[in-house]
C-alpha cells in the first residue's frame, strides 16, 4: 500500500506501518501539498520499478470525499468526481 496523510508514520500503530510500503506526510486539507504528495509516491514507485499510477484512492473518511474526487480526477482513476474545484 502506498499511503499520504497528517499523522506522523512513527504514530501510527505496527500492523499498520507493516502494510504501507512508502508513506507520504501531507496537509490534507491543502490540496495542492497532498497533490505534491502524491507525485512524491508516484515518483518513489517508479524509481522502485512498478509501473503506471494508482488504481484507487481511498479516504476512509466522509470529510475528504472533494479531496479523493479531485485525486481521482487529477490522476485519471475511476471513482468520484468534482465538477467544480474550489481548493
Amino acid at each position: 500500500m502506498w499511503a499520504a496523510g497528517e499523522s506522523d508514520f512513527f504514530g501510527m500503530p505496527t500492523d499498520l506501518r507493516a502494510c504501507i510500503r512508502w508513506y507520504a506526510r501531507a496537509d490534507l486539507s491543502n490540496w495542492r501539498t497532498t497533490e505534491q504528495a502524491i507525485n512524491e509516491l508516484l515518483e518513489v514507485k517508479h524509481a522502485q520499478g512498478f509501473e503506471g499510477a494508482f488504481d484507487l484512492v481511498e479516504s476512509h473518511n466522509e470529510a475528504w470525499l472533494r479531496l479523493e474526487a479531485f485525486l481521482n480526477e487529477r490522476l485519471a482513476i475511476p471513482g468520484s468526481r468534482c465538477a467544480k474545484w474550489t481548493g
